[in-house]
């Protein structure tokens, strides 16, 4: 009797740890899931910005502008590239 009380303290135990991994899981899951779905609009808006620098004919700017943009010096928490 003795031995199955153990065995069912035990069970509970792993219980409580399946439940609480599921839960994890779970959320982990979510954010993935979020992740996933922000990089596929990123990959999105990255497809149409390289058609529109084609069809605008700036595939040469472009290009000078990625080789010799740098961030801007100001005060704000979010500086961006100038020539």
């Amino acid at each position: 009797m003795n031995e199955r009380n153990e065995l069912a303290k035990q069970y509970k135990q792993l219980k409580k740890k399946y439940v609480q991994l599921q839960k994890e899981y779970d959320e982990a899951l979510g954010y993935l899931s979020s992740y996933s779905q922000h990089v596929c609009r990123q990959e999105e808006l990255i497809r149409c910005l390289h058609d529109y620098i084609h069809w605008k004919a700036l595939d040469d700017e472009f290009d000078l502008f990625q080789e010799y943009a740098h961030e801007e010096d100001s005060d704000t928490d979010f500086p961006y590239l100038v020539m």
